[in-house]
C-alpha cells in the first residue's frame, strides 16, 4: 500500500517537473512555438504598458514646465516686483514711472543731455551718473521716490477723508498716448508698452495718473493750509537779508584791451614760418608773451578805472563821467532794484551788501576772469515792497474744444493736403491760425456765459472748475495768489500788473498756452515776504512728506533695485571711513595706551 502510494507521489512529480501544453500532453514544437508567441505579446503588452507610463509621466512634467513659465509670467506681471511699506508695488506700476522719469527728462533736458553724459538711444546701466551710480540707477531712484510719494499722499489722503476728481488729468494723458499713437500707426496698448513698459495698459496709464493727480491735490491741500506766522517770516529774513534784499547801485566797466584769441590765430596763419607747428619753447616764449600784453593791459584799465573813481564825488558826476571812461557807454551807469542774484559778478554784489555799506561808498572791483575792473557807487538798500497780486484766470487750450466743433470750421483750403513745401507751410500756418480762432471763440463763449450769470467771483470760480485746462488751478476756482512781477509770461504779467488794475476787473489775453479769461482778486503781500513765506512753506511741506515717506520703508527682496545696492555700499565705505576716522583721532595718550595693550 505504501509502495504504490510513493509510486503515484513520485508519478505526479514527475509529471509537474514536466512542460506541458493547455492539454496535459508533453510539449511538441508547435507548442513551444505558440507557447513563445504567447510570451511574446505578454511582453508587448508589458513594454505597451510602460510606454504609457512614461508618456503619461512626461505628459505630467512638461505641463507642470508650461505651468511653472505661465505662472512665472503672471507672478512677473500681478506679483510684488518690490514693497514700498506693506504694499506691493507691481512691475507695470514701476515702469510707468520708470519710463516717465525717463520722459520727463528728456523733455526738460534733451537738448543738453549729451553734455550731462547720457544718451537714451545706449543702456543707461553702461552710463555712468555719479557717485558709483548709472543713469539707470539714477532713473530708479526717481521712479521709487516718486511711488513713495504718491503712495504716501494717497493714504494720508484716504484718511483725511480727502476726495478729488482725477479725470481730468487722466483723460488728458489717454489723449495724449492715443494722439502718439496714431502717429506711430499703432494700437494704443502696444504704444504704452512702447512708452511704459511691457505691462502697461491704457486703463493701467489712466490710473496711475489719476492716483498721481489725487496725491498732487491733496499735497497742494497740505500746503494751503500748512500756516507759517509774521514772526516766522520775520525771523527768517533777519538771517537771511542778503537774499531778500535789493539795492540800487551806479557801475562803470572798463575792459582791458587784452589780446584776444582771434588775434592770436590771425598773428600765427600770418606768420612767415616754415614750420607748420612751434616747438614747446616757442609756445612758452609765445603764452609768456601774451601774459605780459595782459598784464599791461590790465595795469593800463586799472589806471583808467582809478582816475574815474577820484573825478567820482556823488550820483551826479558819477553820471556825468560815465560815458568818458565806460568801455560800452549804451548800457548806462543806473541799476535798480536788483537782488544780489542780479548783480554782474559775486565781488560787486558782496561788496555792495556787505552790512556796513552806506550811501556814496565808492571803489574799483578787480575782475580777472574777464580782464575788467568796475568803477561801483552804492546808492541804498533795501526790502522790496512792491505788493504781489491774487488773480483768477480760465485757461482754454485746443484740448477745450470738442473734435467735432474743430471739424466745423475747418475748411476746404485747410483740409487739403498738399504736396509741395510751400503749400504745406500755407497749410500748417492756416491750421495753426484756425486754432487760435476756435480757441478765441470758445474763451469768448464762457466769458459771456459768466457775465451773462452776474459776473461773481464765486461763479468764475465754477466755471473755472468747469472749463479751465490749467489743473495747477483749476481745482482752486482758477485761483493764483501772491503772483510776483515777472512770475507769470509776458501777456499774462502786464494784465494783472497793470498800474490802473483794480479788483474785479476781467478781461480777455492771449499768451503762448492760449487763451486766458482774467479776474482780478486784488493785491496781496510785498514781493520779499511771498517768497520767504513761500520757503518756510516749502521745508515744511518737504519735512512733513519726508516724515509720511519714512514711515513706507523699500525693501527689494528679489534685487530688482540695484540702485539700492550702490546705496548700501556706499553707506557702508562712509561708516568705515568714519570708523577710520575715529581711530586716528584719538587722543595721543589713549592711542599710546591702546598699542601698549
Amino acid at each position: 500500500m505504501k509502495k504504490d502510494m510513493a509510486d503515484n507521489k513520485n508519478k505526479k512529480e514527475k509529471k509537474a517537473q514536466t512542460p506541458a501544453s493547455g492539454s496535459g500532453k508533453n510539449m511538441t514544437r508547435y507548442d513551444r512555438k505558440m507557447q513563445m508567441r504567447r510570451e511574446q505579446k505578454e511582453r508587448e503588452k508589458r513594454n505597451k504598458k510602460i510606454a504609457v507610463g512614461v508618456l503619461a509621466a512626461a505628459c505630467v512634467a512638461a505641463a507642470a514646465g508650461i505651468g511653472a513659465k505661465a505662472y512665472g509670467s503672471w507672478q512677473a506681471k500681478n506679483g510684488p516686483y518690490f514693497m514700498v511699506g506693506d504694499q506691493e508695488i507691481k512691475k507695470a506700476e514701476f515702469d510707468f514711472y520708470y519710463n516717465s522719469s525717463i520722459r520727463t527728462f528728456e523733455n526738460n533736458y534733451g537738448s543738453y543731455a549729451s553734455y550731462l553724459g547720457l544718451d537714451t538711444s545706449k543702456p543707461l546701466d553702461q552710463q555712468p551718473y555719479a557717485d558709483g551710480m548709472s543713469w539707470e540707477d539714477y532713473f530708479q531712484q526717481q521712479a521709487v521716490d516718486q511711488i513713495q510719494t504718491v503712495h504716501a499722499l494717497k493714504t494720508e489722503a484716504e484718511k483725511a477723508g480727502f476726495s478729488y476728481d482725477s479725470s481730468k488729468e487722466a483723460d488728458a494723458a489717454v489723449q495724449t498716448v492715443k494722439t502718439e499713437a496714431d502717429a506711430a500707426e499703432k494700437s494704443v496698448d502696444e504704444y504704452c508698452q512702447q512708452i511704459y513698459g511691457e505691462y502697461a495698459t491704457e486703463d493701467l496709464v489712466k490710473q496711475y495718473t489719476a492716483d498721481s493727480a489725487l496725491a498732487s491735490a491733496y499735497y497742494t491741500k497740505v500746503g494751503n493750509e500748512t500756516e507759517v506766522s509774521s514772526d516766522e517770516i520775520m525771523s527768517y529774513y533777519d538771517e537771511h537779508k542778503d537774499d531778500y534784499d535789493s539795492v540800487d547801485y551806479l557801475l562803470c566797466t572798463i575792459k582791458a584791451d587784452v589780446p584776444s584769441d582771434e588775434d592770436s590765430a590771425a598773428a600765427e596763419s600770418d606768420s612767415e614760418s616754415e614750420t607748420e607747428t612751434m616747438s614747446a619753447a616757442e609756445s612758452e616764449a609765445e603764452a609768456a608773451e601774451k601774459q605780459k600784453q595782459t598784464d599791461a593791459a590790465m595795469a593800463q584799465a586799472k589806471k583808467t578805472a582809478q582816475q574815474m573813481l577820484d573825478s567820482v564825488s556823488d550820483e551826479n558826476s558819477f553820471k556825468n563821467v560815465y560815458s568818458r571812461y565806460a568801455s560800452d557807454p549804451s548800457s548806462g551807469p543806473s541799476h535798480v532794484d536788483s537782488e544780489k542774484t542780479d548783480v554782474i559778478s559775486s565781488d560787486v554784489a558782496d561788496w555792495l551788501f556787505d552790512s556796513s555799506r552806506k550811501a556814496g561808498d565808492k571803489t574799483v572791483i578787480e575782475n580777472t576772469t574777464t580782464n575788467e575792473y568796475n568803477v561801483v557807487l552804492f546808492q541804498k538798500r533795501y526790502r522790496d515792497e512792491n505788493r504781489t497780486v491774487d488773480v483768477r484766470h480760465i485757461l482754454i487750450t485746443a484740448d477745450s474744444i470738442p473734435a467735432d466743433e474743430q471739424a466745423e470750421s475747418e475748411t476746404e483750403e485747410t483740409a487739403a493736403q498738399t504736396q509741395t513745401t510751400s503749400q504745406t507751410t500755407q497749410t500748417t500756418s492756416a491750421q495753426d491760425q484756425q486754432t487760435l480762432d476756435a480757441e478765441k471763440e470758445k474763451a469768448e463763449e464762457i466769458y459771456k456765459e459768466w457775465k451773462d450769470s452776474g459776473a461773481s467771483e464765486d461763479k468764475f470760480a465754477e466755471l473755472a472748475k468747469k472749463y479751465s485746462q490749467d489743473t495747477g488751478s483749476a481745482s482752486e476756482g482758477g485761483l493764483l495768489e501772491k503772483v510776483q512781477k515777472g512770475q507769470m509770461v509776458e501777456s499774462f504779467n502786464n494784465w494783472i500788473f497793470d498800474a490802473a488794475r483794480k479788483p474785479g476787473d476781467s478781461g480777455l489775453i492771449q499768451s503762448d498756452y492760449g487763451w486766458h479769461i482774467m479776474y482780478f482778486v486784488g493785491q496781496d503781500v510785498p514781493a520779499w515776504q511771498a517768497k520767504i513765506e513761500d520757503t518756510l512753506q516749502s521745508q515744511k511741506l518737504a519735512s512733513y512728506l519726508a516724515d509720511k515717506k519714512q514711515a513706507l520703508e523699500v525693501s527689494d527682496e528679489k534685487g530688482h533695485l540695484h540702485y539700492l545696492k550702490v546705496k548700501a555700499a556706499e553707506s557702508e565705505s562712509q561708516q568705515e571711513t568714519a570708523l577710520s576716522g575715529e581711530e586716528t583721532s584719538l587722543p595721543e595718550e589713549e592711542g599710546t595706551a591702546a598699542q601698549t595693550e
